[in-house]
């Protein structure tokens, strides 16, 4: 064997075995030890909130809400439930995890027969990916609960990731890539619990049927008009980028619309409530964000402008309803729904 080979198979072996030892490393490094002051606690124990809500409530035909914190805060389960006639769950996630993350649970949760409605907010239609200023909760949820989901991410959110994030964390991320693929798991077998996102938990955040409960009116901060102006002026600039047909988000739902029919799923849209402070673009967006769901067989329930709704219904954000607003939204949003659901129930996949 001639240097050069020497050198390689020297070479190859430090890499082979100084991986492991790496990994072995870092967990004793992080072991118990809570980051950005336990975000990957809460955002571990809200996404098995979320599949163990839904494993729960597995009635045939069931209707699931899926959006981002539109959904989770402003729908009213039982209320959707009493109009439908059918078990209703809310599905509203976090708008700082990735595409990859949001659609990978949906698919470990979805059986055929189910009926999904997506209530996505207007700015994820403008977006040019979900990697947004909130890095740390990406990270930590990748890096603390299921490794998984680091598969999930698109090549560009890897790389956004890799380029923005620390070195060590990417090198983390690729090391529990490998940990995931062998079976050798020296993550943190005992975290905390987390108990907001428990409903068995007294003052928990999430009901039973996954709706928020943290937003009665008499909750409400004493300038809320005034914060959701503020979040209504924001959202509203965003609307000048347009409809943006190649961004990761438009992607990666086109892409699991497409896995969703596959399986059986039935498929609805719809308009998240919203406090528009003013007009300015939205009406332009909401024609190409129906043109979407049009040219993806995907029936759209209602119109965008019936649910703009006045400031007074609103928590602490243009998207965010009290429960009151709630149960207004749900009722209207359930009552045209309704007729959409028979239809498509007499029509067999």
């Amino acid at each position: 064997m001639n240097g050069n080979s020497a050198g390689f198979v020297i070479s190859f072996l430090v890499v082979l075995l100084g991986a492991p030892a790496l990994l072995i490393a870092l967990n004793i490094y992080r072991a118990g030890t809570p980051t950005q002051m336990g975000t990957s606690y809460a955002h571990c124990d809200f996404i098995d909130s979320r599949r163990a809500l839904a494993s729960a409530k597995h009635e045939r035909g069931r209707v699931l809400f899926f959006g981002l914190s539109n959904v989770m805060t402003s729908l009213r389960s039982d209320v959707a439930g009493q109009v439908l006639g059918r078990q209703v769950v809310n599905m509203g996630m976090n708008a700082n995890l990735t595409n990859g993350v949001l659609y990978e649970m949906l698919e470990q949760v979805l059986k055929r027969d189910d009926m999904l409605v997506i209530v996505m907010p207007y700015f994820y239609f403008t977006a040019e990916n979900r990697v947004d200023g909130q890095l740390a909760v990406v990270r930590d949820y990748i890096f603390d609960c299921s490794p998984t989901a680091y598969r999930r991410l698109s090549i560009g959110e890897f790389f956004k990731l890799s380029l923005i994030q620390r070195p060590s964390q990417t090198l983390e991320g690729v090391l529990r890539k490998i940990q995931s693929s062998t079976g050798l798991n020296l993550g943190r077998k005992f975290r905390p619990p987390f108990p907001m996102f428990d409903p068995t938990t007294k003052g928990a955040a999430l009901d039973g049927y996954g709706d928020w409960t943290l937003n009665d009116e008499s909750q409400r901060p004493a300038d809320y008009r005034a914060v959701v102006e503020r979040s209504s002026i924001t959202h509203l600039r965003t609307l000048a980028r347009g409809f943006n047909a190649n961004g990761d988000s438009v992607s990666a739902l086109r892409d699991f619309l497409a896995w969703a029919r596959s399986k059986g799923i039935r498929l609805f849209a719809s308009w998240p409530i919203f406090y528009a402070h003013h007009r300015d673009g939205l009406d332009q967006l909401t024609e190409r964000i129906g043109e979407f769901y049009r040219g993806n067989d995907v029936p759209v329930i209602g119109k965008p402008e019936d649910f703009l709704y006045p400031i007074d219904s609103f928590f602490d954000s243009a998207y965010h309803s009290t429960i009151q607003g709630a149960e207004l939204y749900t009722r209207q949003l359930a009552a045209e729904m309704r007729p959409l659901i028979v239809e498509q129930a007499a029509d067999p996949l």
